[in-house]
């Protein structure tokens, strides 16, 4: 018995069918809309300074003293 090739099992039904790859790498960009992810990361990023200037400012209230 022979065993698939690697080119056949990681084929997509996409290619096979002769869809071109700019409609593919659009449809994917309909499909997972960047924005929420870049806002995402925006806000976590804000959350992370603020949690540092917070540490920051009682660790300069506690060494202070």
């Amino acid at each position: 018995m022979h065993a698939p090739t690697l080119h056949s099992t990681y084929d997509s039904p996409a290619s096979s069918a002769g869809i071109s790859q700019r409609f593919s790498a659009a449809d994917f960009l309909l499909t997972h809309p960047l924005l929420p992810v870049l806002r995402g990361i925006f806000f976590s990023s804000l959350l992370w300074i603020f949690l540092a200037l917070a540490l920051y400012g009682v660790y300069t209230l506690i060494a202070g003293h």
